[in-house]
């Protein structure tokens, strides 16, 4: 994809004056998907953690990764959330604690949800979007 300002051409402008070039990208998005959290929906005030394993297409290289949690009433979060509810110790608390870890290799990322002890609210997954460095 090209774009160049009003008044050039894009086969013939130089290249100082294109605003968006495929050559020049450093990095490209090449895959996004969202994935749900193994325990979506567990209200008890137990830790929690599973991991789930996302397989991808080979780019080349370990592409970057971008993860963005969503929360248990849909909220889209980044890096995470700041939580506060009504309850006991003894009960666990109306609150989201917990995050997502990874590990990726050549083609397969394994995200790792994670709930604390004493919040009820469990996350309904994560979005990933993985970007190919530039070669």
């Amino acid at each position: 994809m090209r774009v160049v300002p009003p008044g050039y051409d894009v086969n013939s402008a130089p290249a100082h004056r294109f605003l968006l070039h495929e050559s020049f990208l450093f990095a490209q998005p090449f895959f996004y998907q969202f994935v749900a959290c193994p325990f979506a929906g567990f209200t008890g005030r137990d830790v929690r953690q599973e991991s789930v394993n996302v397989p991808f297409p080979f780019v080349g290289n370990v592409p970057d990764i971008v993860v963005y949690p969503r929360l248990s009433n849909g909220l889209i979060c980044f890096p995470g959330p700041l939580s506060e509810g009504a309850g006991t110790n003894a009960d666990g608390f109306d609150v989201e604690a917990g995050y997502v870890s990874w590990s990726i290799s050549a083609s397969s990322l394994t995200l790792t949800f994670t709930k604390q002890t004493g919040a009820r609210l469990s996350p309904q997954g994560a979005y990933v979007v993985l970007t190919r460095k530039a070669d």
